[in-house]
Parts: structure tokens; sequence; C-alpha cells
């Protein structure tokens, strides 16, 4: 016969508890509804309230159950005679080991899901980052050191923790597991936004750090710096999907100082000119390439 172990709120305990007495002790408000519940040879721990039929009546809470602390199991009453008192309104033991089998909360499921999610981001990483499309950890600092070629295991290693955390059999309490939910979302959250970021810097550096065919000996970072008033950098994911990098600053046009936009679409690992404003007006490639002359002359 399966055998149950209690815990009481109280520090009460009781041990090697049969289906019958464990209905006996709630029904004797030795058992309350925050009393946990253990199938003997298990780890698995839970609340009394979760187990269906345990208390004479649904939702019946312990302080208005009988008083009676000093009572002990019922067991002076026959066993067919309590069963027959109780058959309407208790469970059968296979039922009582059901619940607690089954029994996990929101917490639970709350873990199971980021932790999907982090197997997702390992799935994710690993295909992205071999086709040279997408570094999730590039912008964490990472790149280029030994914790990157271990960010997909690192990351499905976590995942299955999480699950792991949320199941029945590693029966953790629900304020752990939803601390954990919450650190997990919260990383989970930072890899997501520093791998936005870390795009668009991936992107503004390909550029600044690049050449143009007219002036190959410098990079435009060199460039602008050498001729430019101000100059600033800015990445930008436009509408139609492609990353843009403009470059702005001052410049002397025709002994005119000049407010300047040159712009650079990303194609793969590589950049190309795209386009070209002064003082907010487009202009043509033809002026486009007097300008860039310009820069490389100086």
């Amino acid at each position: 016969m399966k055998k149950f172990n209690v815990r009481c709120q109280s520090g009460q305990a009781y041990q090697g508890m049969t289906t019958e007495q464990l209905q006996s002790l709630a029904a004797s408000g030795l058992i309350g509804l925050s009393d946990e519940i253990n199938p003997d040879g298990t780890d698995r721990w839970v609340p009394a309230s979760k187990v269906k039929g345990l208390f004479p009546e649904e939702g019946e809470s312990a302080s208005s159950a009988p008083s009676n602390t000093n009572a002990g199991p019922q067991s002076e009453d026959p066993e067919d005679d309590l069963e027959s008192s109780m058959e309407h309104e208790l469970s059968e033991e296979d039922d009582i080991e059901e619940d607690l089998e089954e029994a996990t909360g929101p917490s639970g499921v709350a873990l199971k899901f980021i932790g999907y999610a982090y197997i997702t981001l390992a799935a994710a990483d690993f295909i992205l980052y071999n086709m040279d499309i997408w570094d999730f950890y590039a912008g964490m600092g990472v790149a280029g050191t030994w914790i990157e070629s271990l960010t997909v295991i690192i990351a499905a290693g976590v995942g299955a923790c999480l699950i792991a955390a949320g199941t029945k059999e590693v029966n953790l309490p629900e304020k752990p597991q939803w601390a954990l939910f919450s650190v997990a979302s919260i990383f989970l959250l930072i890899i997501l936004v520093t791998s936005a970021d870390s795009a668009a810097s991936s992107h503004l550096s390909t550029v600044r750090d690049g050449s143009l065919y007219v002036c190959p000996e410098r990079t435009l970072g060199e460039l602008a710096e050498a001729t430019m008033a101000n100059p600033s950098w800015e990445a930008i994911l436009a509408d139609d999907g492609n990353y843009y990098v403009n470059l702005t600053g001052g410049i002397t046009r025709n002994g005119i100082p000049v407010s300047s936009l040159i712009q650079f679409k990303i194609v793969g690992d590589e950049f190309e000119f795209y386009a070209m404003e002064i003082n907010g007006e487009p202009q043509g490639d033809l002026m486009a390439l007097q300008v860039i002359e310009l820069l490389c002359s100086q």
C-alpha cells in the first residue's frame, strides 16, 4: 500500500501514513491546506490543498477544522466503516497519487516557457551565426573569445536547466521558481536588446573602418576626422529592411561652409555609396563624386 509523509506549518510531521490515515488527519484538523504531503520514496512535496478530496469540504481551511491537536488518526474506526462514510467526498488512493504527481503551478509552467525560449535562442544563434547573418552575443563583448564558441551550448544548457526546474520531479518551491524565472527573463531581454544594438554597431564599424576605391589607403573614419567639422556616424535600419550608415559633418564647398550627409548602404559584409545631401538637399552622383574626391585630397 502506498505510504505518504506529511510536514505541517506548525513543525509537526507524520511519516508512513496510508490514504485512510491521511483522510483521518485532515478530518481531525491535524492537516491544513498549507501543509505539505509527499509520497514516500520520492522528493516531491505538494500543498495538501492540491490533493483532491482530502478535506471533507472543498476549500475548507485548517482553522475551520476541529482544533483537538491531541487527537491522533482515527484508527479506532474500522477501515471499511471509514471508507463507507467518506466514499462520496474522498478520492481513492490512486486519485491522491495522481494529484500529487501532476501538481505543478504557474511558476513551473513559466519556467518551462522561458527554458524553451533559451533553447530556441541557441538554435537560432547556431544557424544565423554560421551563415554569417547574425551574432546574438556580439553586443556583449564576447566576439573573438572562447565564450563565443560555447554560446550555443551555454544557452541550450541554461534552457534545459530551467525546464527541469519547472518540473514536478525537481519540485522547486514556488517562490524560488518565480525568482529564477525573473532572472532568466531579464537576462534574455538583455541578450535581445544588445543583439539589436550590436548589429547596428557592427555595420557602423564596417563603413567607418572601410575604404573607398578612390582612396583605398585611408579609412572613411580617417577621412571624416581629417576633412569634416564635427563628423558624426549613425547606423539605421530602414523600412526596406536594409541597414544604412550615415556620415554627417561640415565641409567647405566653393569656400562656403555647408553641412553634408553621406549615406552608405550595407550589402552583406560590404557597403556601397547610396546617397548624399548638402544642406538637406539631395545631390546627384556627379556632385557626390566631387565631394568624395575632395575628402580624399585633403
